[in-house]
């Protein structure tokens, strides 16, 4: 039984749906939504049994049903009748595992989590309330029978916080290869509605302080004859949009709320992919853009550099002129740097994906946790 918080549109929804779609064991899910109004047609849903809980309507009321023991046992409340036949509990994201201890009491069933990532917290962000509430589940972590991380950069940074005395290993994440595939470029393009010539940058994700969308918007003004595409709304970088002179803003063609169906299409259709993360888990991204065989300027830093085999890194990831002089240098080596892609396809392929995750999952079961 898989117990998810990640609505489909989201990383962790993609990897409940990755589970799913390729896995060859029997899933149940119960989706929850923890801290924001959603409906149960916004979660995965499997082919076996699918149910949905909502704890809270907003942050504050999560949070406080948190702290007080509430959020618990409302999930472990909701999964009771599912999980009583399952052999298995596994939590998708590090959210849940607060919730384990409990759980495996009342269920009587092993529980293993992903941990995808342990936040970053920097200036104004240091004090953030959710910044307390991860540190408190990873704090919990022992309760686990065992618990899975997606990069190497995952497993470093949580064992520096917490003393983990519980199995784990890591198993690297993958994207969906029937979906993320190359699209004849001027195809994409016209599909899109977009410049047929020209050189398109994209921006793709969630625009919060981690993905650093900020520093892609400056970098334009030292990029001469380039458009960005920014699919996703502009949220924490938009003051900086509004500041940008008008002929740089022309430049930047906005697409939001756009399916993941057509999200094979913004990458083929650009000649590279701007991802100059501060910090991430794993950053699934990188492996949609090659994927679809656009050449990643990212940062030279793990998980991204360890992902990454070749191209050109900004090792401040800050400076929109090292970021503008990063891309100019992959639209120049761009044959070459795709070429180094081909081996991103066997190292992440979906079915070693699937075999080590279900066999991690059938090791806990056949053991009893």
């Amino acid at each position: 039984m898989i117990i998810n918080i990640g609505p489909s549109r989201s990383g962790v929804g993609n990897y409940v749906k990755l589970i799913l779609k390729y896995g060859r064991l029997d899933y149940d899910v119960l989706n929850v939504s923890l801290f924001g109004r959603r409906s149960p047609a916004d979660y995965p849903s499997s082919v076996e049994h699918t149910s949905y809980i909502s704890i809270s309507s907003n942050p504050v009321e999560g949070l406080i049903k948190y702290y007080f023991g509430f959020m618990s046992r409302e999930i472990t409340s909701g999964a009771e009748d599912m999980g009583r036949d399952a052999d298995l509990i596994f939590l998708s994201q590090q959210d849940l595992i607060g919730a384990a201890a409990l759980i495996r009491k009342r269920l009587g069933r092993p529980v293993v989590a992903t941990i995808h990532d342990v936040g970053i917290f920097r200036g104004k962000y240091l004090l953030h309330p959710y910044r307390f509430f991860i540190d408190s589940n990873l704090r919990r972590v022992n309760d686990l029978s065992m618990v899975f991380f997606d990069s190497e950069k995952t497993e470093q940074d949580v064992m520096r916080k917490v003393d983990l005395r519980v199995p784990h290993r890591v198993i690297e994440l993958t994207v969906d290869p029937q979906l993320f595939r190359p699209i004849p470029r001027s195809e994409a393009r016209e599909k899109l509605d977009l410049p047929l010539e020209g050189t398109l940058l994209l921006s793709v994700g969630k625009d919060g302080y981690v993905k650093n969308i900020r520093t892609v918007l400056r970098s334009l003004a030292f990029l001469d004859s380039v458009k960005l595409v920014r699919v996703g709304k502009l949220e924490n970088s938009l003051r900086i949009y509004r500041s940008l002179p008008q002929d740089i803003r022309e430049r930047i063609l906005i697409r939001e709320d756009v399916p993941d169906e057509l999200l094979p299409y913004y990458y083929s259709a650009a000649d590279a992919f701007l991802f100059p993360s501060l910090a991430e888990g794993f950053g699934l991204e990188l492996l949609e853009a090659a994927f679809c065989g656009t050449p990643v300027v990212t940062t030279d830093a793990p998980p991204m550099n360890d992902i990454m085999p070749a191209g050109h890194f900004v090792k401040d990831p800050k400076d929109p002129k090292k970021l503008a002089e990063a891309v100019r240098l992959t639209l120049r080596d761009r044959d070459d740097i795709l070429k180094s892609y081909v081996d991103l396809r066997r190292r992440f392929d979906v079915e070693r994906f699937i075999r080590e995750f279900e066999s991690a999952l059938a090791e806990v079961a056949g053991s009893g946790g």
